[in-house]
């Protein structure tokens, strides 16, 4: 039972209309963030002109009950708390993905929903993760929001009807797809509207992260990529970097096409994070390594949403076929210019930048069971992220071990049970186990769920029934038949 949440009274009694009334707030927040935060210059200055955001971004999911109104608070702390709250902190220090040029509405698009615009005018001399790709067109995306709505509604049933009998971990790969539909419903419906209606290209949201073969293809380009891209781009860059602002000449002659830049991308005068050359592979060598698989250092074997490696044409079409998205870099036959070995951070800067990513994310997880459940921190979940990080770095070791070698890797279905299991075993006591031992958490979700599709199923049972009716009926006359004819 949740206990000692913070709620913030409103005197409203429908959850519907709270929510209604914290998205009018924020439409008026993306208007400040225009015309009064989006004037200053990135630093400081936004950052003092950004509190009044901040603080409704923190405290806006408190008008919620989480006793009983468990998924308005979980879905608005996951939205608003830890989305938008990065989102805008980025946008202090000139990164994505808000940018000074969009429209009002566009921004509060953003900062409203659980989306990550596609970067523009993005060189694509180093594989990035998911960044290069898009989520498809609004049609995809829609249909991709039915599939998980239809999934969600199927492990619920499944829960509810026999979840105390399942072992336990049966129980846990249930609760994990469970979250990849929960989580790809809220992500995948505002995606589609926002891409129809206001013309931005979205990166992926999920790329069927049952199939990953590591830890970091599952963390950097399957699962969540939507988060993972905040949290490259708020942490990860700039630390790699070595500087919270981009450097602002550097992003003006990327921004103007300066051949010298070549593979920085574009910075503040776009709005767009200036990163390329801190996950750069490539080389004067020729663009990719001998067998047209680069793989990266250990500490590039992924950050949030970083690549472990160059994608090959052939495993880039594949990718965009699982995707609907379409691959950005193509190690085979191109040719690359080389990145000034001056510009590339160094190994502990990126190993830095791994490390960050994973602890902070541990930390909001870890805020987020406080704030939905109210039983203190047990920092179960900050541990389970912060170890993806250092085990990560061991399979870039590994990799790189096995290449020089001249060893193949792992057969792609032995990799992918490695990594189930692997995930699995951290998760049982750390991740799910937490929740069904220490929590009720994972109950009242599975009930609300299961509440909701009752309240929506209700109006249509009567329909339902008679279908099923004339169904029985018409195969019970189609039986008959054939017995008076005999």
């Amino acid at each position: 039972m949740a206990k000692s949440l913070v709620v913030l009274e409103t005197g409203i009694a429908s959850a519907w209309a709270r929510l209604a009334l914290l998205h009018l707030a924020f439409l008026g927040a993306a208007i400040w963030l225009k015309y009064g935060v989006g004037r200053a210059r990135p630093g400081g200055a936004r950052l003092v002109l950004a509190t009044p955001i901040l603080a409704l971004s923190v405290a806006g999911p408190w008008i919620f009950n989480g006793a009983d109104e468990v998924l308005p608070r979980l879905s608005t702390l996951f939205i608003f708390s830890w989305l938008c709250t990065f989102k805008v902190l980025a946008f202090c220090v000139g990164r994505a993905p808000l940018r000074e040029g969009m429209t009002v509405a566009q921004l509060a698009a953003i900062m409203m929903l659980p989306v990550f615009p596609k970067p523009e005018n993005r060189a694509k001399e180093a594989p990035e993760g998911r960044l290069q790709d898009t989520a498809g067109s609004g049609a995809a995306l829609a249909s991709r929001w039915l599939a998980k709505l239809v999934l969600l509604g199927a492990v619920v049933w499944l829960l509810t009807g026999y979840g105390d009998d399942m072992p336990g971990a049966a129980r846990h790969y249930l609760y994990a797809f469970g979250m990849y539909a929960f989580v790809g419903f809220l992500m995948d419906g505002p995606g589609a509207v926002t891409v129809e209606a206001l013309g931005l290209q979205l990166v992926p949201t999920f790329d069927a992260p049952w199939l990953s073969t590591s830890l970091a293809d599952f963390w950097g380009r399957r699962w969540n990529i939507t988060t993972s891209s905040v949290l490259r781009t708020l942490v990860y860059d700039p630390l790699a970097e070595g500087r919270l602002v981009p450097d602002t000449a550097v992003a003006g002659a990327a921004a103007a096409g300066g051949g010298a830049t070549a593979g920085i991308g574009t910075g503040l005068t776009s709005g767009i994070n200036s990163r390329a050359p801190s996950t750069s592979k490539l080389s004067a060598r020729g663009g990719a390594a001998a067998g047209g698989d680069a793989a990266a250092e250990p500490a590039d074997a992924d950050a949030p949403g970083v690549s472990a490696r160059v994608q090959t044409g052939a495993e880039g079409a594949r990718r965009e076929a699982g995707s609907g998205g379409s691959r950005g870099t193509s190690a085979k036959g191109a040719a690359r210019p080389p990145v000034s070995g001056g510009l590339r951070p160094s190994l502990l800067r990126r190993q830095l930048g791994l490390h960050a990513s994973f602890l902070i994310s541990g930390l909001v997880h870890e805020y987020l069971a406080w704030n939905i459940t109210g039983i203190g921190w047990h920092w179960k979940w900050t541990l389970f992220f912060y170890m993806q990080a250092p085990l990560m770095t061991l399979e870039g070791l590994g990799r790189r071990w096995l290449r020089r070698r001249g060893l193949p890797p792992p057969p792609r279905l032995l990799a992918n049970l490695i990594t189930v299991a692997l995930l699995e075993a951290m998760a049982y006591p750390l991740f799910f186990g937490f929740v069904e031992t220490n929590t009720d958490l994972a109950k009242r979700v599975v009930a609300a769920v299961s509440h909701n599709y009752q309240e929506v199923l209700q109006p249509l049972r009567p329909l339902l029934a008679s279908a099923a009716a004339a169904l029985a009926g018409g195969s019970g006359a189609a039986g008959a038949s054939p017995q008076r004819e005999l």
